[in-house]
């Protein structure tokens, strides 16, 4: 059967409509992902970037040289630009002391992160500054610890961290991958590779999972807790699929 509302009634409903007003409103301006690229000072590997037309990006520091190397436009640049030397013209540039907290590629992150972008994909974070090189994998952790994922780019090896998920790569894939505990995990996985795993434990102490390969088979990694660093060789610029764990 059906119900007759009269204007009368709408008196019964005035708390709610607030609440729901509120609701579409926030369901409506629900971000939506897209993929950034965020691009630092350290060693750059131009064979391994690709600009996809709707990809944010971003130059940190000294990463603004490599893009415009590359005829790519930052969408935002940020740092404190001790690397490149001077401050770019441009409204799209944010300044920041030398003597801060965060690395020129955290901000970039926590820039990209604030704004629900995925993936975040880096280049120019490794390289020979050991120093920054650990920097960026803690800036992965940062990444996966938001719910996001990140991929770091480099020669010879490019990386990632996973956290109650998957990284699965397709039978393209050769070379080395190892795979490390960056705390104490459980439910790590290892299908399609030279060595093997079915839900082992791993932990920080324990190097088990170096110099494995791939073998021309499609393969993944997996991890139920804890944060898991995969690394493999950079044959292309191609990336392994992130799947994520209800």
């Amino acid at each position: 059967s059906m119900v007759c509302l009269h204007a009368h009634d709408c008196n019964h409903f005035h708390p709610v409509l607030p609440v729901l007003q509120k609701a579409a409103f926030w369901l409506y301006n629900l971000p939506v992902k897209k993929r950034c690229i965020i691009v630092g000072a350290g060693e750059f590997v131009p064979e391994l970037f690709e600009k996809k037309e709707d990809d944010y990006v971003i130059a940190a520091d000294g990463g603004y040289e490599y893009l415009k190397r590359c005829s790519a436009k930052p969408d935002l640049v940020i740092g404190d630009f001790d690397s490149l030397g001077r401050i770019p013209a441009g409204e799209n540039v944010e300044v920041f002391p030398q003597r801060k907290d965060d690395t020129d590629l955290m901000l970039a992150a926590k820039r990209a992160v604030s704004r629900y972008m995925d993936p975040i994909v880096i280049h120019g974070a490794l390289g020979n500054r050991t120093d920054h090189s650990f920097a960026a994998v803690q800036t992965l952790c940062f990444i996966a610890r938001s719910n996001l994922h990140g991929f770091l780019i480099g020669r010879p090896f490019s990386m990632s961290v996973i956290q109650h998920g998957a990284l699965e790569f397709d039978s393209s894939f050769d070379g080395m991958i190892s795979v490390f505990a960056l705390e104490k995990c459980s439910g790590v996985t290892i299908h399609g590779l030279e060595y093997c795993l079915d839900e082992a434990g791993l932990d920080i102490d324990c190097p088990v999972g170096v110099s494995n390969a791939f073998t021309g088979k499609e393969a993944s990694v997996s991890v139920k807790n804890g944060l898991l660093l995969v690394l493999w060789e950079s044959r292309s610029g191609q990336l392994p699929r992130f799947v994520d764990f209800d």
